[in-house]
């Protein structure tokens, strides 16, 4: 199975100094957990408090102040151009119930060596913060689930999101990702 994304490094930061000047091969998004930050960027500075997330363009070079002690999760990544605006932004996830948690668990995969698991997990949560922004820019609002034993996730070609009934249970969150004629769909299983 394909990944649309590809994690580089994934990890957590939590101090109080500053980042210095630095850059990366890839996408960069920083999920702020705890404190407040202004990410500085060449003509730009991103300020940014708990629940946001950050995007930093592959190859820009970048700078993290702190304003006092300030936790992050940060991921790395290289992913298709159809898959994830990579352009520098910040998005809110405050009050999110899936993308704070998928953050973590994508440091864990990746702490575990379980690259293709993180990769899917990775290509799930891009796609979940790109139909999230869309559905914020059109409706104010982000789907919830509805009720039921097992639902299924699905982004559609417009990058909204639908929930629809799913008989196969599955024991953790499982993305499927398939890419044809530039069409991108994704799915995700999870126990309500």
């Amino acid at each position: 199975m394909n990944s649309d994304a590809v994690v580089y490094f994934a990890d957590r930061y939590d101090s109080e100094k500053p980042t210095s000047v630095h850059s990366h091969n890839g996408t960069e998004i920083i999920l702020v957990v705890h404190g407040e930050c202004v990410n500085v960027l060449p003509g730009k500075e991103q300020h940014a408090k708990a629940g946001s997330v950050i995007v930093v363009p592959a190859g820009m070079s970048h700078r993290q102040l702190n304003s006092g002690r300030v936790t992050t999760v940060y991921v790395i990544f290289e992913a298709q151009q159809e898959c994830f605006d990579c352009s520098a932004r910040i998005l809110d996830v405050k009050g999110d119930r899936y993308a704070p948690g998928w953050f973590e668990q994508i440091v864990s995969l990746k702490t575990a060596r379980l690259d293709r698991e993180a990769d899917r997990l990775l290509g799930v949560l891009l796609s979940y913060l790109t139909g999230r922004e869309n559905r914020l820019q059109r409706e104010g609002g982000v789907p919830r689930p509805p009720r039921g034993r097992w639902r299924t996730l699905r982004r559609t070609t417009t990058g909204t999101f639908q929930w629809r009934r799913s008989r196969t249970p599955a024991a953790s969150v499982r993305a499927i990702c398939i890419c044809s004629s530039g069409v991108n769909f994704r799915k995700v299983r999870w126990r309500a």
